[in-house]
């Protein structure tokens, strides 16, 4: 059996890219926790537990009517399209009289 080479490991760099990503994260999870030690310490929880909840249920309602209600009624409208465009098609096909020009 012969021995099978593997591959070389491509030479190393000494430079790595900047990225100020990690501190952004990092800034933004001091912020949030920060803010959540705030409301907690002056008994604010109810009010911000009640803007929580209308924030989500409007995302919600957002979904529902935009997301998956509207979207339903696009679908049915195209698939009405499609078989309008079939059934016209056929008739083409077919030398209907009404399409004559």
């Amino acid at each position: 059996m012969s021995e099978i080479e593997r591959p070389k490991r491509p030479p190393a760099t000494s430079k790595q890219a900047a990225s100020c990503l990690p501190i952004a994260l990092a800034g933004t999870l001091l912020v949030m926790s920060l803010a959540v030690l705030f409301v907690l310490s002056i008994g604010l929880i109810g009010p911000v537990v009640v803007v929580a909840c209308l924030m989500f249920a409007m995302v919600g309602f957002h979904y529902v009517v935009w997301g998956w209600w509207l979207g339903a009624m696009i679908q049915k409208e195209d698939e009405l399209e499609q078989h309008d465009d079939e059934a016209d098609r056929r008739d083409e096909e077919s030398g209907a009289p009404w399409n004559s020009e």
